[in-house]
């Protein structure tokens, strides 16, 4: 599955990290920005928030994640730090 995907990537660099529910996981986009960092080899250049205190920090790191993702080419279609943030990502 997706969710076993995303698992393996980011044992390799951050091997205490998990994802138990992709729908509550990513809704700080702390681990959505560890997981391209782990699927890039890259370390995260943009400052983010590792440990958001409101929604707002947590739009802001999904945020973050979703140019970071769109600058490596990957055209994303109706995929936003809202939707993301609220669980809707199917």
């Amino acid at each position: 599955t997706f969710k076993n995907l995303c698992n393996i990537y980011l044992k390799k660099k951050h091997s205490k990290l998990y994802i138990e529910d992709i729908t509550k996981d990513f809704i700080d986009g702390v681990l959505l920005i560890r997981l391209m960092e782990a699927m890039t080899l890259e370390n995260f250049l943009e400052p983010f928030h590792k440990h958001p205190k409101n929604v707002m920090q947590q739009l802001e790191n999904i945020e973050l994640a979703v140019k970071y993702i769109e600058t490596r080419g990957v055209r994303l279609i109706n995929i936003d730090a809202q939707g993301t943030s609220t669980a809707n990502l199917i």
